[in-house]
C-alpha cells in the first residue's frame, strides 16, 4: 500500500488544467472536520490543493502553513433577533459571490 492517493480527474478537466489537477477543500471549524481533511490532502500529493475557510476558526491558525487558504466571510445562526439573521443572510448571498470568484479563478478540477 502506498502512502500517496492518485489525484485523478477527467480527461477534460485535466487537459485543460495544468499538469497536476488543482483540489480546493472546503472544511472549517472544529477538529472533526479539519483534521480529516488535512489528512486526506497529504496523501494527495499529486494534486495542487488550496483551502476554503472561513474567518476566526481553527484553519486560519493551521491551513497556512500547509496549503494556501482562502477566507470566505460566512458564519452560522446564533442568535434570533431578526438584525442578526439579516446579517447573516446577507454575508451568505455575499460569501455564494466570493466562492464562486474562488473557484473561477483557481479552475479546480474538483
Amino acid at each position: 500500500m502506498t502512502n500517496s492517493t492518485p489525484c485523478t480527474v477527467n480527461q477534460s478537466v485535466s487537459a485543460s488544467t495544468s499538469a497536476k489537477p488543482r483540489l480546493l477543500i472546503a472544511a472549517s471549524g472544529t477538529g472533526g472536520h479539519l483534521f480529516p481533511a488535512i489528512a486526506l490532502a497529504e496523501r494527495m500529493t499529486d494534486c495542487d490543493i488550496e483551502w476554503l475557510g472561513v474567518p476566526q476558526r481553527m484553519e486560519n491558525r493551521l491551513i497556512p502553513e500547509l496549503y494556501p487558504l482562502n477566507i470566505v466571510d460566512v458564519s452560522g445562526f446564533q442568535k434570533k433577533s431578526i438584525g442578526h439573521i439579516l446579517s447573516v443572510l446577507t454575508r451568505f448571498i455575499k460569501s455564494i459571490f466570493q466562492t464562486r470568484k474562488i473557484l473561477k479563478r483557481g479552475q479546480f478540477a474538483g
